[in-house]
């Protein structure tokens, strides 16, 4: 799994997104898309316009999370409130919770 630095993450190549296993959230708007890229959990990008993307950070952190290594195939959908993350960490399936779609979950 490749690392990324801020500046790097925070410029992608237009319309391109560097994301493994990708999953995207419309949420009040904008779009919200995660995915495996990060040895230290799962990153997220947000977008109006699903052309320009702009890195977020971290929506989970592997330190709040089973497992310390191998996160992939995040989903997040919203119920009654509350965001749930479903995603796998050292081959087991997972899921937490937030109150906002960037977490921290």
């Amino acid at each position: 799994m490749l690392s990324v630095t801020v500046a790097e993450a925070q410029t992608p190549p237009k319309g391109r997104v560097p994301l493994a296993d990708p999953f995207i959230l419309l949420d009040n708007g904008t779009y919200y898309a995660y995915g495996t890229r990060s040895k230290d959990g799962i990153v997220y990008y947000t977008s109006n316009d699903l052309k320009t993307w702009r890195y977020g950070g971290l929506a989970l952190h592997r330190k709040d999370s089973y497992g310390e290594k191998w996160f992939w195939a995040p989903e997040v959908h919203l119920v009654d409130g509350t965001y749930y993350m479903y995603y796998t960490a050292e081959e087991r399936t997972c899921v937490a919770t937030s109150t906002s779609p960037v977490g921290p979950f």
